[in-house]
């Protein structure tokens, strides 16, 4: 070995010397040895990126990134979220600003990387207001723990303590939820000041483990691969009855969603007794009826909503948190999927008017081949 590290520093030496116009760098590495800089260094960060960041601030505030995430890429694995690990520079309330660029700055590796936004420095806020109305203020159905709050439309005005007003973006407020069925009083906050606005639900799905409205874990417990012909075999008892316009959920993790499309939860729903089945769906936009007797397949009726990826299906669902629900309008029956990830849906599917009976429905969630689901209250 002693010759190998002799010629590989005379290997570098000659590099030095032929190739000195391109300013070979480096050359201390001996041959037998490792790379040291990877065993120190691992791998580098190679960018930063920031997204839902705090942009606006009154005189004399503190920075805050609000619910900004940060999100920093390596020389080699896959991105990460280091929000509580970046260093700002350039942000100084003292005074009103109109534009004032922010940096923020990670390093791992060694290596430093930044990103920058502009914010505004403002005068205290005297009072807001929303000044338009959203689009939509009345919801056949909300689902409380989605995000599904449609702020399109809204417009809020800021006033300000210099008596300047400005239009503050809804990125920028916080907002509460609808709570209940009914008219609901949201309170919009900005800069800590209060207004309200009015919206109206149908429907309301809460994802309160003690709400009438949950699946109990008692109810929704298959975990397994599936092994039977019949999909009714493995789910002949332990149905959750749905009554005419009300609405069940319940919630899952996606731990493994096996190695094919289909490789997922499936969705059953029967008539309030079980003989007659009116949909069988999976979360890879398939779904059929058939005859609890012969296992026949037919047609199902219905009108699908999806962002389906067939691409990144896998990858999307796994570990995903899984909010199903349905809904039971008497005639007709709507499930919808949500797959949520980083507290926002990544993929979604809706089966809407699935043909009923108009009578009180059974429903009940299980696994397709190789998926690993674990139910949860």
């Amino acid at each position: 070995m002693k010759k190998m590290r002799w010629f590989g520093k005379l290997c570098c030496a000659f590099a030095a010397v032929t190739l000195a116009s391109l300013s070979v760098m480096g050359c201390d590495l001996e041959v037998d040895d490792k790379d040291n800089r990877y065993e120190e260094v691992g791998y580098a960060a190679t960018g930063l990126s920031v997204t839902g960041q705090t942009t606006s601030f009154v005189v004399g505030s503190e920075f805050s990134l609000g619910n900004g995430v940060c999100t920093a890429t390596y020389s080699y694995g896959d991105p990460a979220t280091v929000t509580d690990e970046v260093v700002q520079s350039g942000f100084d309330s003292s005074a009103v600003a109109s534009s004032q660029t922010v940096t923020l700055s990670y390093t791992h590796g060694g290596k430093t990387v930044t990103t920058s936004y502009d914010v505004k420095i403002t005068s205290p806020i005297k009072s807001i207001a929303v000044t338009s109305q959203p689009t939509k203020t009345t919801y056949d159905l909300y689902i409380q723990n989605v995000p599904a709050l449609d702020l399109t439309g809204m417009v809020v005005t800021a006033t300000y303590d210099d008596d300047t007003t400005d239009v503050v973006d809804n990125s920028e407020l916080s907002i509460t939820l609808p709570t209940k069925v009914g008219e609901n009083e949201l309170t919009v906050s900005y800069g800590g000041v209060k207004t309200t606005v009015t919206v109206t639900v149908g429907i309301f799905v809460s994802g309160d483990s003690g709400n009438a409205s949950w699946i109990p874990l008692s109810m929704c417990g298959y975990t397994g691969s599936y092994t039977s012909t019949l999909w009714w075999t493995e789910i002949s008892s332990g149905d959750v009855e749905v009554a005419v316009g009300s609405a069940k959920q319940t919630v899952f993790v996606n731990n493994s969603y096996g190695t094919g499309n289909w490789s997922g939860a499936v969705y059953r729903i029967a008539n309030s007794d079980s003989t007659t089945e009116f949909a069988v769906c999976r979360n890879d936009n398939y779904g059929w009826k058939g005859d609890l007797n012969t296992g026949t397949e037919g047609a199902l009726p219905w009108v699908l909503e999806s962002n389906w990826n067939w691409d990144t299906c896998i990858a999307d669902i796994t570990g995903s948190t899984e909010y199903v629900t349905v809904v039971n309008n008497g005639t007709t029956i709507d499930l919808y999927l949500h797959f949520v990830k980083n507290g926002s849906v990544i993929r979604y599917q809706y089966y809407k008017g699935i043909v009923g009976d108009g009578n009180a429905i059974k429903f009940r969630p299980m696994a397709d081949a190789g998926a690993d689901i674990t139910y949860c209250e």
